[in-house]
């Protein structure tokens, strides 16, 4: 299972077990047929939850939308897996309209919990990403100026077939990471936001691509990392097991231990 599938299942799992508390709190199984027994419910119940959540996070993360659609999709996503299981339930336990009006009140109220804490934090980071951007608009232009990196260098990714299917300067470019059979670009847009593209190649081709553009401020600190020394933010850990953090992401890079973090200690 891909980084993708992980993080899609393990949100998935645990707002399905949310839900099933909630659910079980608020006593929604007793409006169910009593022919069927409340672990049978139950069952169904879970894992309807936890697979239409799984499908829907998973479309979400592995499409090409664009990150104000992504978020508005991650904000209904709760209440569209609640109300495709509380459909489901229905169908195999149901006995009439009013009761199905019970159960979808007792399946999607409850989800809009999670649609409004995600609504704060997505606010929240969104703020946090503007500011952001700000200082490595700023970082940047200062460093790119003493390594003689133009702004108007492109980065470029073609299909087979000569589709364009990501150019961006590079130095917006954050960091690329491997994925699988697959490299995720992660960089910043030019509102300023961040954004993230996967395609189909290697770390190996990626990294071949960079330094043909002749440009000398990217690393592979590890195998699964292709970093922008522009976006050092901070470097954590003591010898043997550091990690660096870049600008804008949450994620702490790992670093190899073959390599030498004192090459660009100076550019942070």
């Amino acid at each position: 299972m891909n980084k993708i599938l992980k993080i899609s299942f393990k949100r998935a799992l645990l707002f399905s077990i949310y839900e099933f508390i909630m659910i079980w709190f608020f006593d929604v199984f007793s409006f169910f047929d009593k022919s069927f027994s409340v672990f049978l419910i139950g069952t169904v119940t879970l894992c309807s939850i936890l697979f239409f959540h799984f499908i829907v996070l998973t479309f979400i993360e592995r499409s090409q939308l664009e990150l104000s659609f992504r978020n508005v999709l991650n904000l209904t996503s709760y209440l569209i897996s609640s109300l495709l299981a509380s459909l489901l339930c229905c169908f195999v336990f149901g006995n009439g309209s009013d009761f199905m009006l019970i159960i979808l009140s007792g399946y999607v109220v409850p989800s809009f919990l999670p649609s409004i804490g995600f609504f704060l934090l997505s606010l929240f980071k969104e703020n946090d990403v503007k500011i952001n951007s700000r200082s490595i608009s700023i970082k940047s232009d200062h460093v790119i100026e003493k390594n003689e990196v133009k702004e108007n260098i492109q980065f470029t990714l073609e299909n087979d077939g000569g589709k364009i299917l990501l150019k961006v300067p590079i130095n917006r470019i954050i960091c690329f990471e491997a994925n699988d059979n697959y490299v995720v670009t992660y960089y910043i847009d030019k509102e300023d936001k961040l954004k993230k593209s996967m395609e189909r190649i290697s770390l190996k081709r990626i990294d071949e691509i960079v330094d043909n553009l002749g440009v000398n401020h990217f690393s592979r600190v590890h195998k699964s990392y292709l970093i922008n020394h522009l976006m050092i933010e901070e470097i954590k850990g003591k010898a043997q097991a550091q990690k660096i953090k870049l600008m804008n992401l949450e994620i702490l890079i790992p670093v190899s231990r073959s390599f030498d973090l004192s090459v660009f200690k100076s550019d942070y």
